[in-house]
């Protein structure tokens, strides 16, 4: 009877001792850290969460936020990359509040004001994509709005603090006129976390570094099971 209970001590350990399973999610955000941001932009960021349950690494569900504090501006077109060439044309699975999936059209493109080449080109290289309002102008800049977009690229490369990553917006008026320069930002502070966290109150430092598992309640649970089962049939034998 105690080597029951032993193996069932041994059981729960190996559950509480493997790591749970979570997503690595990378995010760069841009404003209020570069030059080019509106001043009425107190966030624009990038995301990109990794799927679970797929063998491609570059596979991503990308969300793009703005906040803003300023009515009558309007976040008309936006577009991001990472320098990686995407493998499909990411698909937008989320709108911001007040605007549907059908509103935005989605292209291989770059915004860019001065030329008028606002999602409505298709640039060969494919590392950009744009998304534009076609009904409106946009989600006001009053809001905090935000894309949410499935994405896969091509390659086996991995994003990280120092990879190629770009936001770009047009804002405009309630005329449709824009608003201001183009946002187009070179800068970002970069935070990470999951897998391969390298921020946060559990972990260490350096460059890939893991997050410490805490056991969850019900993998603690399981563990006092197997305990009380073991105990029981100890008793029962004596």
């Amino acid at each position: 009877m105690k080597n029951a209970i032993l193996a069932a001590t041994a059981v729960a350990a190996l559950v509480i001792g493997a790591p749970a399973a979570q997503a690595d999610t990378f995010k760069y955000d841009f404003c209020p850290a570069d030059d080019s941001c509106n001043d009425d932009l107190t966030e624009g960021s990038l995301t990109f969460q990794t799927v679970d349950g797929t063998l491609d690494v570059n596979d991503y569900t990308v969300t793009v936020r703005f906040a803003g504090t300023l009515t009558n501006l309007f976040i008309d077109t936006i577009d991001f990359s990472t320098g990686l060439e995407f493998a499909a044309l990411p698909t937008l699975t989320s709108a911001p509040d007040g605007t549907a999936l059908g509103d935005w059209t989605t292209k291989y493109d770059k915004v860019n004001a001065a030329a008028g080449n606002n999602c409505s080109g298709e640039i060969s290289n494919h590392l950009f994509v744009c998304s534009k309002a076609t009904t409106g102008n946009g989600p006001s800049l009053a809001d905090v709005n935000e894309w949410v977009f499935a994405v896969n690229f091509l390659g086996d490369g991995v994003l990280g603090e120092n990879s190629v990553v770009d936001l770009r917006a047009l804002i405009v008026n309630g005329s449709g006129r824009k608003v201001g320069e183009l946002m187009s930002p070179a800068g970002y502070t970069f935070d990470t976390t999951g897998p391969n966290d390298t921020t946060g109150p559990n972990d260490t430092t350096g460059p890939n570094d893991t997050t410490e598992s805490v056991p969850e309640p019900a993998v603690l649970s399981l563990f006092g099971a197997a305990l009380a089962f073991g105990a029981r049939r100890l008793r029962a034998r004596r």
